[in-house]
């Protein structure tokens, strides 16, 4: 979830994914306008 929203559904490979790379991706590539704890854009 990110803004409230559903925005990807997955097993452990996506969750894998968000623990390496983090939420930014994820953000950028759907083009929400979220601010994130760590973020630095």
């Amino acid at each position: 979830m990110m803004g409230g929203r559903i925005v990807k559904t997955g097993g452990a490979d996506l969750a894998k994914e968000l623990e390496a790379e983090g939420y930014a991706g994820l953000r950028d590539e759907y083009g929400l306008d979220v601010d994130l704890v760590d973020d630095n854009r």
